[in-house]
């Protein structure tokens, strides 16, 4: 009588468990706050295009996420037409490389348009070093990617915050 009783338990509140899981109704997702539509440089390998611009969406939306956005924030892709409604920011991604002198440089301009209208935020640099002495210089390289990314993305979020695109800061940036 144990054995019967012990997993006709266990099937009773998997089934029920499974009822109340499949009678939630969530509809349709809340459409996003903003949309992001990077560009890139045209390369020649476009996998290193896709992780570029996968990469640059994922760094600008963290940042606007710290910086007090509120809302979900979508990609958007060159050749797709976006919903009137719901503000787009271009990223425009010039220049991402390292340069001769031994620094890393991030370049991109900005375009937000909100209900039709066309705002050219400006250009956005960001410089960083690159030390090649060391052995690891795969993950020296990817450091100063990263940094100067960050501090070129840092002087939108003040752009923004100036505009009043962006709420003001709780703490320094």
């Amino acid at each position: 009588m144990k054995r019967l009783f012990f997993p006709g338990i266990i099937t009773l509140f998997l089934l029920l468990a499974g009822l109340s899981a499949g009678s939630t109704t969530d509809g349709d997702p809340a459409p996003p706050a903003l949309l992001l539509r990077i560009s890139v440089p045209p390369m020649w390998d476009s996998i290193h295009e896709a992780d570029i611009t996968n990469s640059f969406h994922h760094r600008i939306a963290t940042k606007l996420k710290h910086a007090g956005f509120v809302g979900e924030i979508g990609e958007l892709n060159r050749f797709d037409d976006p919903a009137p409604a719901i503000p787009v920011m271009e990223v425009n991604l010039l220049q991402w490389r390292p340069e001769r002198a031994g620094n890393i440089v991030c370049v991109f301009g900005v375009n937000l348009i909100t209900a039709g209208k066309n705002t050219n935020l400006g250009l956005f640099t960001g410089t960083a070093p690159q030390w090649m002495t060391t052995a690891s210089h795969t993950w020296e390289l990817r450091r100063g990617l990263d940094d100067s990314a960050s501090r070129a993305i840092d002087s939108l979020v003040k752009k923004l915050r100036t505009e009043k695109f962006l709420p003001p800061a709780n703490k320094k940036l």
